[in-house]
């Protein structure tokens, strides 16, 4: 991963311009009030998904931690928007709070839309009003970290969206009965604005110690109960081998019937390797000089 600081140099010298390099140093370097993200402070895991016979699953754990310690515990990372769109991150909790607000103001903007042009003050016409798709909000999400990234501001963040592609209930059910139910949705992008669609999704070292298990064990028709017991065993790998992770980990899936986030569970895990258990006396070199 290169660096911000770094990048906004290059920017500034390419300019050409003393002023344009004098405001990026300001901006970059100064010890002002900080209006950045560049050194992550409290930061979250990996997040997994993957889609299955009826939808997305996903899961992610809940602890937040300040450098390689745990800071707080039990904090959820899932948004739930318009009962059929689902979004985690991993990256710096701030941005994720920032993040949040973005995207519950969008929905709520296109929900306001929506509302009036039914209620009549189109002259009830429906045809302008609104509904955000899984696949809309993801892209206006890539498009805000893109933003952000060439500002020199970024989320730092890795975000996954999962959705249901068709209408929410309650809203716009005379064009609902008309538009036939989709496939599900599955997408992440990172901090760069990066976004590309998938059937397995991993972030942070999930993308080292998990994705190829879950692309190994996948299947498009495999049932929740697998997809369920496949992530289990993800995340376990990753309780084992991220220091940063936790046992503690929530479940959240999208259907057709819409948005699901379970109460966390611990996963039960096993630390009785010969190595931690034995007594050093009793290895081979014990008493040895090295």
């Amino acid at each position: 991963m290169f660096s911000i600081d770094r990048l906004a140099s290059a920017g500034a010298a390419q300019a050409g311009a003393p002023a344009a390099a004098g405001a990026a140093s300001a901006m970059v370097g100064s010890p002002g009030k900080p209006a950045d993200t560049r050194n992550p402070i409290t930061t979250t895991s990996s997040v997994l998904a993957v889609t299955y016979r009826d939808g997305v699953l996903m899961v992610a754990d809940t602890t937040v931690s300040y450098g390689r310690m745990v800071r707080f515990r039990g904090q959820p990372r899932f948004i739930a928007l318009n009962n059929k769109t689902l979004i985690c991150t991993s990256g710096e909790y701030s941005d994720h709070q920032f993040l949040e607000r973005e995207l519950n103001a969008l929905v709520e903007e296109d929900a306001a839309h929506a509302e009036g042009s039914i209620g009549g003050i189109t002259g009830g016409n429906n045809s302008g009003s609104t509904a955000l798709t899984p696949l809309a909000i993801a892209s206006f999400t890539a498009r805000t970290l893109y933003n952000k990234r060439c500002r020199f501001n970024p989320y730092w963040l890795s975000v996954v969206v999962a959705g249901h592609m068709g209408c929410p209930k309650g809203i716009h059910e005379r064009q609902a009965e008309q538009i036939p139910q989709k496939e599900t949705y599955l997408g992440t992008m990172d901090l760069l604005g990066t976004f590309f669609q998938e059937e397995v999704v991993a972030t942070g070292l999930g993308r080292y110690f998990a994705i190829t298990l879950m692309r190994e064990k996948h299947r498009s028709d495999m049932s929740e109960e697998e997809a369920r017991k496949l992530l289990e065993e993800c995340m376990r790998i990753l309780f084992y081998r991220d220091c940063a992770a936790s046992n503690e980990v929530q479940f959240a899936k999208v259907t057709a019937q819409g948005v699901t986030i379970d109460a966390p569970k611990k996963l039960d895990s096993n630390w009785h390797f010969e190595a931690y258990t034995k007594k050093t006396t009793d290895m081979d070199l014990a008493g040895c000089s090295w």
